[in-house]
């Protein structure tokens, strides 16, 4: 149990230095660490591994039930938005098929790119592509759960190569960028079978693998951004792998930073809503489109609101429902069985 809690404290500490570098991404003068997405996929691919290990019971609800909520409330909520105040975000779409689209994780262009309403759920797009491969995987084998998504992951991939559709759809589903969630179940694997060395690792060396990993990736942040957007996979997931990794080795005897464990925790609701508070915070308080060091003070207030909003967020809608939620289903399948066993 101490293991499971130890591997719980470095996923986090992981999800919280990527939920970060995210948030210097979408900082209009520094424009840098948009590889915390990638590391999100890897840690993605990990965790589903890691949650099915014995049991796959009530998966895709679960998953629903964990970025379902949220996710449709700040959706509608900005698409309120484009009825009341539609300058205040740049939310100008009022089309109801896009809405609709967003709401249920179907990639369309939007003229620019292919975001739905609340711009950062395009990685959702994936993740709950993902999330149906992988249930599909499991319904067919659930020992060989990993080797079955990886072959129809890579199938799609290869054919998008190969085939070169046209039609965006097919086009986004078949990104490279599906290989860093083989890329995280490959990690699983790797964490399984480093088991028992883990556990006799001496502090030092589990010390100096987590630093490593943490060195490895601030130095991401000066790889410059890929001429070719289809190659983040090599760019920016190999070395996501790799600092995942470091530090899950290595953090198995290293007491984690409980700042980036708490970022981790909120990292959901500090990836979907942060963009807003900092565009708000440069729109209607000041400007931090250039760099000053008056810029660098309302950065940090930007970052300090998106992390209580985060946290807010978290605390008050995240866990709510998913507590509400998940009780109903356990409650509801109570009446059933009960039902069942007197009928």
């Amino acid at each position: 149990m101490a293991e499971q809690r130890a591997q719980l404290d470095q996923v986090q500490f992981l999800r919280g230095i990527a939920a970060f570098s995210i948030l210097i991404a979408h900082t209009p003068y520094l424009q840098g660490g948009h590889f915390g997405v990638d590391l999100f996929f890897v840690i993605s691919g990990f965790i589903m591994m890691y949650v099915t290990e014995r049991s796959h019971e009530n998966f895709l609800l679960k998953r629903a039930v964990r970025i379902i909520p949220l996710y449709w409330l700040g959706t509608l909520g900005l698409y309120s938005l484009t009825w009341i105040a539609p300058g205040l975000l740049n939310t100008a779409s009022t089309d109801v098929t896009n809405l609709l689209k967003s709401l249920f994780f179907i990639p369309y262009f939007n003229g620019h790119t292919f975001e739905p309403l609340l711009r950062l759920g395009w990685t959702l797009n994936y993740e709950v592509f993902f999330y149906l491969v992988f249930f599909i995987s499991m319904s067919c084998s659930h020992r060989y759960r990993a080797a079955i998504t990886t072959a129809l992951l890579l199938s799609f991939v290869v054919l998008g190569h190969l085939v070169q559709p046209k039609n965006g759809v097919a086009n986004f589903y078949s990104s490279p960028i599906l290989l860093e969630f083989v890329y995280g179940m490959l990690a699983f694997y790797i964490f399984r079978a480093t088991q028992s060395r883990r556990e006799n690792m001496g502090y030092g060396r589990a010390r100096l693998y987590a630093l490593l990993g943490t060195a490895l990736y601030i130095a991401m942040f000066f790889i410059p951004w890929p001429e070719d957007y289809t190659n983040r996979y090599l760019i920016w997931g190999l070395p996501s792998l790799l600092v995942f990794m470091l530090v899950a080795i290595g953090g198995s005897n290293v007491k984690t930073l409980g700042f980036f464990v708490l970022l981790g925790n909120v990292s959901y609701s500090l990836y979907l809503l942060h963009p807003y508070v900092i565009h708000l915070i440069d729109r209607k308080v000041y400007s931090i489109s250039e760099p000053g060091a008056m810029a660098v003070v309302f950065t940090l207030v930007a970052y300090a609101l998106s992390i209580v909003v985060a946290y807010i967020s978290w605390r008050f809608i995240e866990q709510t429902s998913q507590r509400y939620l998940m009780s109903r289903w356990y409650s509801y399948k109570g009446r059933l069985s009960a039902q069942q066993a007197t009928s």
